[in-house]
């Protein structure tokens, strides 16, 4: 019983057996390029597992499409297929010049390939993604070799990511500088941008965490200002008042904003005394 693949960009036209003990089936539909990059990846692991000589792997293939324009193409180029030294991947060279969209490649090597690594995008994405569609170019003149793909890679880093790498020494850029392996190259810069990456957060939680403190302290502060404010013992916020122009000043005659005898304030006013006279305001 065949299982589908899901395809990268989301279709799934693809049907192989998990074992990959017979050929992978292109069904019928809009075949893209991913889509032919996937069944040439099955295809292969068929034959490795089934020990396919060169000479029969198209002959054992040829039969695994439910695309009637491929099913006619191969029926009517049989004895080419079956001609000495015609090989897989000349197969595969011939089938995407037949059903896919003129300048197929070249479309995707300058939406792709040339595509500019995003300032929140991590590197091993970015070139994860940049790989995978060299690999779908390979046979057309659009693909990059390891030299030129690290070259894209350099061009095309996040702005932060480069003024992150200028920033270390000089020796340990000479060394990274000297790695000749492409896979190892992007090793070591993965982990410049995970280290960049991770002290960023910190940075950005710690700012955080002081803003959040601040804002639970000022509250606190205000509440402490509008309590002593309304502290009836305190005269400084206390409205001020002016006995009538008959009576002499006295601070320690009846304050009409005080509380008749306030003993919560260690203080004790004449009240009695000073109750019912007349003040102006």
């Amino acid at each position: 019983m065949s299982t589908s693949l899901i395809l990268a960009n989301g279709s799934n036209l693809v049907q192989t057996h998990q074992d990959h003990k017979y050929p992978p089936v292109l069904l019928d539909g809009n075949i893209q390029p991913a889509d032919l990059h996937v069944w040439e990846q099955a295809a292969n692991r068929y034959f490795i597992k089934m020990k396919v000589t060169n000479d029969d792997k198209v002959t054992t293939i040829s039969s695994s499409f439910r695309n009637l324009g491929i099913s006619n193409w191969i029926e009517s180029t049989k004895d080419v297929m079956v001609a000495e030294g015609y090989t897989f991947p000349s197969f595969m060279t011939d089938i995407r010049e037949q059903f896919l969209e003129h300048g197929w490649a070249r479309k995707i090597h300058r939406s792709e390939i040339k595509r500019a690594m995003l300032p929140n995008q991590r590197f091993i994405d970015y070139a994860n993604r940049v790989v995978y569609y060299n690999i779908i170019l390979k046979g057309t003149e659009h693909h990059s070799d390891d030299k030129k793909l690290r070259e894209t890679f350099i061009h095309h880093m996040s702005e932060g990511l480069i003024n992150k790498v200028d920033t270390l020494p000089v020796d340990e850029r000479t060394r990274i500088h000297e790695i000749v392996s492409l896979n190892t190259w992007m090793k070591e810069i993965e982990n410049i941008d995970s280290t960049w990456k991770a002290d960023l957060k910190s940075n950005a939680a710690m700012m955080n965490e002081l803003l959040n403190r601040r804002q639970r302290e000022e509250p606190r502060n205000n509440r402490t200002t509008d309590n002593y404010r309304n502290d009836p013992c305190n005269d400084k916020f206390l409205p001020s008042f002016q006995p009538s122009r008959n009576e002499p000043r006295d601070e320690n005659r009846y304050h009409p904003y005080r509380r008749d005898n306030d003993r919560d304030c260690g203080r004790f006013y004449d009240s009695d005394r000073d109750r019912g006279r007349n003040y102006e305001f």
